[in-house]
């Protein structure tokens, strides 16, 4: 309690982007933010001293400037790493063939490298998969969003895509399709694409290898050329 007690002082003006913020009980102080994470906000002093307050001793005004608050010019940086994997199959075998569904999801690793604790991050993401058409294949998406309420620094989250049906099939010994097809017809999850929305901010673009030249599908990123909504 101390030192909340000796944060709210007058300084005077003279340092770079002071604000002048209020108490709940009306006191005021002078003061440049330096960070905000977590309910805190770290505000520095006239004195070159770092005072931790809760954003809770703010009033309204102030608390919602601070929740909002980022480092100015800050450049967008996300590492990201993914893994597919099948939770689920069905499927029924037929007098001619054997048709059902397997249920995939994407396992994505998320690490924060833009230099600053985030909140409220929205990310958006398209997830591409293959779906044969007759002897062809068909690039296919479906949308997602994932809401991330905070990540730190240099923090490393573990985040999982909605689950996506795919379709399965194969013919039995001895039958085959007239137009050349595979004797498979299996769906395939062929990757991902995403854009991390902060402030409103389309902030940063992310695609898997493999996915055709400038994919995204998504705010921040080109559509692509042959992307087929479910």
């Amino acid at each position: 309690m101390a030192v909340l007690a000796l944060a709210w002082i007058v300084s005077p003006p003279g340092h770079a982007e002071p604000r002048t913020f209020t108490s709940t009980d009306g006191r005021q102080l002078v003061a440049e933010v330096v960070h905000v994470a977590e309910g805190t906000a770290s505000l520095k002093l006239s004195n070159g001293s770092v005072a931790e307050v809760p954003l809770e001793r703010f009033i309204k005004a102030d608390a919602d400037y601070l929740s909002a608050w980022k480092p100015a010019g800050i450049k967008y940086l996300f590492d990201v790493g993914t893994s597919k994997e099948r939770t689920d199959k069905a499927v029924t075998k037929g007098s001619m063939e054997k048709t059902g569904t397997e249920t995939w999801v994407m396992h994505l690793k998320v690490r924060n490298r833009s230099g600053a604790d985030l909140k409220g991050v929205t990310l958006k993401y398209n997830l591409f998969y293959n779906a044969p058409d007759g002897p062809a294949t068909v690039l296919r998406k479906v949308p997602g969003t994932i809401e991330i309420e905070s990540i730190r620094q240099n923090e490393e989250l573990k985040l999982t895509t909605a689950p996506v049906a795919l379709k399965v099939s194969e013919l039995q010994g001895g039958w085959y399709y007239a137009d050349g097809s595979k004797r498979k017809q299996n769906d395939s999850i062929e990757g991902i694409a995403m854009t991390f929305v902060h402030n409103g901010e389309n902030g940063y673009t992310w695609a898997s290898r493999g996915l055709p030249a400038g994919v995204s599908g998504l705010p921040g990123g080109r559509e692509p050329a042959a992307a087929t909504p479910e």
